[in-house]
């Protein structure tokens, strides 16, 4: 495999992860120094990043067509759409949820790990 399907498998295995509300398998693909930006444009690391989402969101279904990966060494950046649907947990609302994602993964050792992500609403979602 390329680094770039390397990464795109990381990512799916994310999404994967997020779907089954696996928090402590999602915790081994990101990065320490994690840096989240939610579409909302709250600012998190790892740890708020892991309990805000147990707390707040179920991920109901998440798709991803592909994923753009420029490799640098042991740093790879990648953008694409994200097409998701959450529930809300205080309101069990619904919602469909267009992104775009501009997404930094860090080689560590064998593995590709999340260090920086970035969503912003696409127009009109």
């Amino acid at each position: 495999m390329s680094d770039a399907s390397d990464i795109f498998a990381a990512e799916q295995r994310r999404l994967e992860l997020l779907i089954a509300s696996d928090y402590a398998g999602l915790a081994q693909l990101l990065a320490d120094d994690l840096v989240h930006v939610h579409a909302n444009g709250s600012i998190e690391g790892k740890s708020g990043f892991l309990s805000t989402i147990e707390a707040q969101l179920e991920f109901v279904e998440m798709n991803r067509d592909h994923l753009d990966t420029q490799v640098h060494g042991d740093v790879a950046i990648s953008t694409g759409p994200l097409k998701q649907t959450v529930r809300i947990k205080a309101t069990n609302d619904i919602v469909p949820v267009e992104i775009f994602t501009t997404q930094i993964w860090r080689r560590q050792g064998d593995a590709w790990l999340l260090s920086n992500f970035h969503a912003t609403r696409t127009a009109g979602h």
